[in-house]
């Protein structure tokens, strides 16, 4: 994949991506290139249109000290502690698995500004066991809920994780 900024490749990625220069970096061109808009397929004749499932997400709610977010299957939600999005809001993110009352088990990763989906199933069991760092132990009114700090570059140590299943 590239962009039309024809910034390097973007994935596979070999490298850090820096904003092309000489190119302005409005709100406007800022907010379409991460939301994806901008990338298009190397591949003639191939497509790049968003995932509905992940992009039509309803918003995240807080509910007391519980945040409330809208699982994958549309039906139900899974919630973590807010201390984790406190923690979020001062660049500390964490991992932790959520169970959705259809069975299906989440691996969700904090970031700045929202919940991600990063894997599910087998796939979140096998990734979150293989992140580094120790399990930590948040106790409030909903029970213990354990999650996993993780490192500044969260994208990295998910993906290498992921790598080692």
């Amino acid at each position: 994949m590239t962009t039309e900024l024809q910034m390097p490749q973007l994935w596979p990625s070999g490298a850090a991506l820096q904003w092309p220069g000489g190119q302005p970096c409005t709100e406007e061109s800022f907010l379409r290139f991460a939301d994806g808009k901008m990338i298009r397929s190397t591949v003639e004749h191939l497509e790049l249109h968003p995932w509905r499932p992940a992009v039509d997400v309803a918003q995240s709610m807080l509910v007391e000290d519980q945040v409330k977010v809208p699982a994958m299957c549309r039906k139900h939600v899974v919630s973590y502690p807010a201390a984790l999005l406190r923690e979020a809001m001062r660049g500390r993110f964490y991992a932790f698995l959520r169970e959705c009352e259809c069975g299906v088990t989440y691996l969700i990763q904090t970031d700045s500004d929202r919940s991600r989906f990063r894997a599910h199933d087998t796939a979140a069991l096998e990734i979150y066991a293989n992140l580094p760092g120790e399990e930590r132990l948040i106790q409030n009114h909903a029970g213990n809920f354990v999650c996993k700090r993780l490192p500044a570059d969260a994208d990295a140590a998910i993906a290498l994780a992921a790598s080692r299943r």
